[in-house]
């Protein structure tokens, strides 16, 4: 990067360009993108590499994930929301989205780390990553970060959902209670209410004639969905 103002500021516009985010301080993010190597070498009493926004990137984009996978898969379970926001938050993937955005030329490094290939390597892609999330946090808020990293991961959550099914609650409970007990679940409506626009449905079921889950719903089917996502989860649990 050029010492000239103008050089500067031309690369951080370019660098916000393929972030799709304009910074207020964007002194913030130079400071995101500054490894530890070049900034021993060119400011060695101080402490202006990215580690401490690297830091701070991973807890927030650990929480937009999660409330985005929550949102794109509402019919999975916890474990299943676990195992596709690890697949999508790792540093294989981090790195990935970093080259796909095209961060790697604009990582201030070192000389040795620059002549042995740095701009390529996983870990230093993937960790500027979240310094640039950690930058964009502290600069625009939650609201910001959530609208960058929505933007940036859109595709992959697409991909995801179009690959995985939604959790079908009724029929893994009744795969369950036949293979365990050579019976089938039973629904009962507990009760109806709200007015035609608006209704409320409320289930439950039971295996065995043991109530083992509830459910509530705007459809009948969705409140069974719930009732038997209750109810599996417990046999599951119980399982031996």
């Amino acid at each position: 990067m050029d010492s000239s103002g103008k050089e500067t500021s031309k690369w951080t516009e370019d660098v916000e360009g393929l972030l799709n985010y304009r910074f207020q301080n964007i002194d913030i993010l130079v400071k995101a993108l500054t490894h530890r190597s070049y900034a021993h070498e060119t400011f060695p009493s101080k402490i202006v590499h990215n580690e401490r926004l690297e830091f701070l990137g991973d807890a927030v984009l650990d929480l937009v994930m999660t409330q985005l996978v929550m949102e794109q898969f509402p019919d999975h379970s916890v474990g299943e929301l676990t195992r596709i926001r690890a697949s999508i938050v790792n540093d294989k993937a981090l790195a990935e989205l970093s080259r796909r955005l095209g961060l790697g030329p604009f990582i201030l490094l070192g000389k040795g780390e620059n002549q042995t290939g740095g701009r390529e390597k996983a870990s230093i892609l993937a960790d500027c990553y979240e310094a640039v999330v950690g930058a964009v946090y502290l600069d625009g808020g939650y609201a910001g970060a959530f609208k960058m990293l929505a933007s940036h991961f859109s595709q992959v959550l697409a991909r995801l959902a179009r690959k995985i099914p939604a959790q079908n609650f009724k029929n893994l409970l009744q795969e369950e209670s036949q293979t365990r007990h050579q019976t089938v679940p039973r629904y009962s409506l507990v009760r109806e209410s709200g007015p035609d626009h608006k209704k409320e449905f409320r289930v439950s079921v039971s295996v065995q004639g043991v109530i083992m889950g509830h459910g509530r719903g705007r459809t009948k089917k969705e409140a069974e969905q719930r009732a038997a996502e209750e109810a599996f989860a417990k046999l599951m649990k119980n399982r031996k």
